[in-house]
């Protein structure tokens, strides 16, 4: 869901640039995206940041409590603004970058380069976002630094509507290095229920929109190289 704000008069309005800072934060929040992709977001469900932690030339960093777990978000104060998740030991879990959309207002998205890291400060995975969806090459990698897959996430276009779909080759690969899967996606013009909708004698309606498909032959493998499974489509 996309909300359309217009910062700079509520921040006169308020008079308060702590509470502005916040609401932003609240505001970006609000704004996932629902691919497969999705990087975490600490927050998401509730909206509510509450201890200011510190505030340097770069940015500021909050608080955030979940349960009884605790994180710390921070969020610059220039363009491109970048979002950052870390433990309380300051390892960096969550990095990417923020980009604002619309005339005439501000609105916070995922834009540009998001990785996600494990707590020993290797990768774990790498992509990027274009308005808040998943867009082009995604990396994955193991806890000890090999790429445990990828894939690409592609625009198609239907009856004037832009869909990202899952398109192109996808491997997974073993800690070893070793090749896992193999194969390709495509995409197919199929019929699918419009949620929440039915028809006016009751049935489930439905539409026509591209859906990824797998395409061609996958091949699997065992740990050692040897090919022990084909799949065709």
């Amino acid at each position: 869901m996309y909300i359309y704000i217009d910062y700079l008069l509520l921040m006169k309005q308020l008079h308060c640039p702590r509470l502005y800072v916040l609401l932003l934060i609240i505001i970006l929040f609000s704004l996932r995206g629902t691919a497969q992709t999705e990087m975490p977001f600490r927050g998401a469900e509730t909206g509510l940041l509450t201890d200011t932690l510190k505030t340097d030339r770069e940015g500021t960093y909050y608080l955030w409590r979940e349960n009884d777990s605790l994180w710390t978000v921070f969020l610059s104060f220039d363009k491109p603004y970048t979002y950052r998740l870390l433990d309380m030991k300051e390892h960096v879990l969550v990095e990417g970058e923020l980009g604002e959309e619309l005339e005439g207002g501000h609105l916070l998205v995922k834009n540009g380069r998001w990785s996600e890291f494990y707590k020993n400060g290797s990768i774990k995975s790498v992509g990027y976002y274009e308005a808040n969806q998943t867009l082009g090459y995604w990396e994955y990698y193991h806890p000890n630094g090999a790429k445990r897959k990828t894939f690409q996430y592609s625009k198609v276009e239907w009856e004037g509507m832009e869909y990202l779909l899952l398109l192109g080759a996808y491997e997974e690969f073993y800690n070893n290095g070793q090749i896992k899967i193999l194969g390709k996606y495509t995409y197919r013009i199929d019929t699918v229920e419009v949620a929440g909708t039915v028809t006016a004698s009751g049935e489930p309606e439905v539409e026509l929109i591209p859906v990824s498909k797998r395409a061609g032959i996958w091949y699997y493998y065992q740990a050692n190289g040897e090919l022990f499974k084909e799949e065709k489509y």
